[in-house]
């Protein structure tokens, strides 16, 4: 169990590297999800309407912003990949605690750093929704994994769901970056042609 336990911690930290729902101290991170989930889609109807659609300089400029924050979180990520890997390898159930309890700063920290990007266009919301999204079930992940007793069954639920976000992140990704820089997306797909 220690090796997935290990696996979980790094997988969800990284996760959180790539790319604000203050829990309360009696809900669960699944009520915490919904809720968050909620709140997204309350944000969403109310900001669409002023939001731009289609705007590839309001695009471009969102993803700078966006890319920003993540860069400026990134090291500290992989700063707590490292510190949950050292307290795994002592084995001290105390340490691990206390690095999930420093994720729990970094994600709420990071997840706050993008909700306040006064973004422009609404397919850089959408993005900066599904990053916060990933980073909140990669929280869960790791923090499932570090409790005495990880239910696997529920671990592999979240990997598979973290999975699935994590893909749609960058095929959202991808898709606004081709929108925002045309000629790098056609001589990517030419240099593919010419492999195959």
């Amino acid at each position: 169990m220690k090796k997935l336990l290990l696996a979980t911690l790094c997988a969800s930290s990284l996760t959180l590297v790539a790319c604000d729902k203050k829990p309360q101290e009696t809900t669960t991170a699944s009520e915490q999800s919904q809720s968050q989930s909620q709140s997204q889609s309350q944000s969403q109807s109310q900001s669409q309407n002023s939001l731009s659609q289609h705007n590839l300089q309001d695009i471009k400029s969102d993803l700078t912003a966006i890319q920003a924050v993540s860069n400026k979180k990134a090291q500290e990520g992989l700063d707590y990949q490292s510190e949950a890997i050292q307290a795994l390898q002592t084995g001290k159930q105390d340490q691990v605690l206390a690095v999930v309890g420093k994720m729990q700063a970094y994600v709420d920290g990071f997840n706050q750093s993008l909700k306040e990007l006064q973004l422009k266009s609404n397919e850089a919301d959408e993005l900066r929704n599904k990053i916060i999204q990933s980073n909140t079930v990669g929280f869960e992940l790791a923090k499932e994994g570090a409790s005495k007793t990880p239910d696997a069954n529920k671990i592999n639920q979240l990997k598979e769901q973290l999975g699935k976000i994590q893909n749609e992140l960058v095929s959202m990704m991808q898709t606004l970056q081709a929108q925002v820089h045309p000629e790098q997306a056609q001589k990517q797909d030419h240099q593919q042609h010419q492999q195959h």
